[in-house]
């Protein structure tokens, strides 16, 4: 008589568990015995609850929104560098191209903050945001600059609250739809589990020892893992 081995199903990592569940829900679905497609189903549900919860997390449509409004700050400084860049340089109107000097010194102080990190082009662009309106408020209109400005500010708060949404929803999403997709995933397998270990008892090897076989190879090939993982953070 055949059993299937134990393993601690909650110490995986969410990707070994995505794999371990994904191996065996295939083998699952092919036992060839009618009372065991109710199990086999509910694992496949189980799993593809899993997949998608797994997938969402690894998206992160939250932060999928926090990298365009980044990519919209960095379009923000973009156009209004290139604008006072062009103004202070080859404006005809003398007082504007003045004006419009003074803040394009501002951007050459602080530099292109669109190739640094998040947190360092959040810090830049404050910054430079900070000096331009201690900028006299008629130069920054005599350049036509005040629009600019505001633009930066709006795409640099969209980005912010992008950001947050990112960190509570991707928070939400591991302790949240993950957690509870594994738990059934691992509520799922060891229903089959039980099933193949008593109709292997009571049928013998009609199709049950053969899958239980299997299912102690991905078994033991998962122990390895985690103990070759769990060796490698400790060091020993």
């Amino acid at each position: 008589m055949a059993k299937t081995a134990k393993i601690g199903l909650k110490n995986l990592r969410n990707d070994e568990s995505y794999s371990f569940h994904k191996a065996v829900s295939e083998l699952a679905s092919q036992i060839k015995y009618d009372g065991a497609k109710p199990f086999s189903e509910a694992y496949g549900e189980a799993f593809s609850a899993l997949r998608e919860a797994i997938d969402q997390e690894a998206g992160q449509s939250a932060a999928a929104r926090a990298q365009e409004a980044d990519g919209a700050r960095d379009v923000a400084w973009q156009g209004a560098n290139a604008y006072i860049k062009a103004m202070g340089m080859y404006h005809p109107v003398v007082e504007t191209r003045r004006a419009a000097e003074k803040i394009m010194s501002l951007f050459e102080k602080y530099g292109n903050p669109t190739k640094l990190s998040l947190a360092e082009e959040t810090s830049v662009l404050e910054n430079l945001v900070e000096s331009i309106e201690r900028q006299a408020a008629d130069e920054v209109e005599t350049c036509i600059f005040g629009v600019w400005v505001s633009n930066i500010k709006e795409r640099q708060a969209e980005f912010a609250r992008a950001s947050k949404i990112s960190v509570e929803e991707k928070a939400d999403r591991i302790v949240g739809k993950v957690k509870n997709a594994r738990t059934s995933c691992d509520d799922a397998f060891a229903s089959v589990c039980s099933y193949a270990n008593a109709m292997s008892k009571i049928a013998g090897s009609e199709g049950f020892d053969d899958f239980i076989g299997r299912v102690n190879v991905i078994i033991e090939r998962q122990r390895q893992t985690t103990r070759a993982r769990m060796k490698s953070a400790t060091g020993a």
